[in-house]
């Protein structure tokens, strides 16, 4: 998954955007939905459902769970970048 996650940002700097802030993206790959949501409302005190996966701009902080799909993470790691720009 690390690989994965500095490929894709290597992608957005080459053929988007300059993603040169606020790094490193902490992630965090639950082993199944049950763990990630236990995650979210234990260790980051986010009391509502957080779906697939969430992105916490104050802790610099992508979440999900192994089975959401590399799409949910690269929207959720996508919000890190995106969140200098908006």
């Amino acid at each position: 998954m690390a690989r994965f996650a500095d490929g894709y940002i290597d992608l957005i700097n080459r053929d988007f955007i300059k993603t040169d802030f606020d790094y490193p993206i902490r992630v965090f790959v639950a082993k199944d939905q049950n763990r990630f949501e236990e995650f979210v409302h234990h260790e980051l005190h986010v009391p509502a459902p957080a779906g697939f996966g969430i992105y916490m701009y104050s802790s610099k902080l992508v979440a999900t769970y192994e089975d959401s799909g590399l799409g949910t993470f690269t929207q959720r790691e996508l919000f890190g970048v995106l969140r200098h720009y908006c």
